[in-house]
């Protein structure tokens, strides 16, 4: 875990886990400004893979408790969100009778103790992707394998009980497979960054959906067929614009992948489009608006820093999401970013063999950034 200062040099860094492997997936802040960090480990106290969850104290990342969730057998942590200090933690879940990978929800308060689980299972497998939370209100995006091959996207509502108020489908046609992305919701909607590929033509493309958050109907669904593949990753509402941040093979000059930020009115028409890349490839992770209206982007790079892969961070200023940029690449050695809660942020920390964590310096480049007004 990083804290960064503002100009995004580190405050403190803090590893945590245990002999095994431990994957980062999520921080949140909970009211008394403390960190909760979710992880899944390997460490197998209750099934082969766990749910982890630590309390850290956010003044210097000393640890408060550590929690264990989980079955007897796979337990794959995706997503946490917290509503009055209890913390909602999805999980794709292999150890449920009759499982072929369905949805698992844990509740726990600030303590650590478990207060509800929650299964989502269907006849077929499920992917999970993503939580928000909006007005006390939770929302879960995840796709679900049809007899076909093809797979219909699924868009969840659920009050702070985990009791369902709403479940919209949308479902996949001549083949295609939905891969929920990112979401974000604000007063013009759900908004969700998406995949579909197309078994027919082998072709990947993202896909801009807005819901309506309060009666789950889908309001806007539209695509652009784009040179090479693209992959929907996530979306942070920009007032009334929708930032859609897809991973792209086509770079458009650059050489290797890049990142894609989509810009669109909240209807769904085109904006602008923005592309960051550089030599080799550039694999994003997240976006998302901070307190003071900057733009962060998140991810790995190989172009920048030592040519290894490194933990890449990308922030915009203000009112410049439609204007010429010339932006900056900061980047941390030895460590790949997974998610961020404003100032802090959370990476997989790579150890060495003696179990000693590897140092790890930041570097700033200027990044390959190219407008299209299309």
């Amino acid at each position: 875990i990083l804290k960064l200062y503002d100009d995004l040099t580190v405050e403190w860094s803090r590893t945590i886990g245990g002999p095994g492997v431990d994957q980062a997936r999520a921080i949140k802040q909970l009211s008394s400004g403390d960190l909760l960090i979710l992880s899944y480990t390997s460490l197998g106290e209750i099934g082969s893979y766990d749910t982890k969850v630590y309390r850290l104290d956010a003044s210097d990342g000393s640890e408060m408790w550590s929690a264990t969730l989980g079955t007897s057998d796979w337990d794959l942590t995706v997503d946490m969100e917290v509503i009055d200090d209890k913390a909602f933690l999805l999980s794709k879940s292999y150890g449920l009778p009759g499982s072929n990978g369905h949805l698992l929800m844990h509740v726990i308060d600030e303590s650590g103790n478990l207060l509800n689980e929650v299964t989502v299972s269907g006849l077929n497998e499920m992917d999970p992707m993503d939580l928000a939370v909006y007005q006390d209100s939770l929302y879960m995006s995840y796709s679900v394998l049809n007899e076909d091959g093809s797979s219909n996207l699924h868009l969840d509502k659920f009050d702070s009980q985990l009791n369902t108020i709403w479940q919209t489908i949308v479902n996949a046609t001549d083949l295609l497979h939905y891969s929920a992305g990112g979401m974000d919701i604000s007063e013009y909607g759900v908004g969700m960054a998406a995949s579909v590929f197309s078994t027919q033509t082998e072709q990947s493309s993202e896909r801009f959906l807005r819901f309506n958050p309060i009666t789950g109907t889908l309001e806007v669904e539209v695509t652009e067929l784009l040179e090479g593949q693209q992959y929907g990753k996530a979306l942070a509402w920009y007032n009334d614009v929708a930032l859609m941040l897809c991973h792209t093979d086509a770079t458009y000059g650059a050489g290797g992948t890049g990142a894609l930020v989509e810009v669109r009115y909240f209807e769904g028409n085109w904006f602008n489009a923005t592309v960051f890349g550089g030599e080799l490839d550039e694999i994003p992770e997240g976006i998302l608006k901070d307190s003071q209206s900057r733009v962060l982007i998140w991810g790995s790079t190989f172009s920048y820093g030592n040519g290894t892969e490194e933990m890449m961070l990308i922030r915009l200023p203000n009112n410049t999401i439609n204007n010429d940029l010339e932006v900056t690449v900061t980047t941390y050695e030895d460590a790949l970013f997974t998610d961020i809660e404003e100032e802090f942020f959370l990476n997989q920390i790579y150890i060495n063999q003696t179990g000693n964590q590897l140092s790890f310096d930041t570097s700033e480049q200027v990044a390959l950034v190219e407008i299209y007004d299309l």
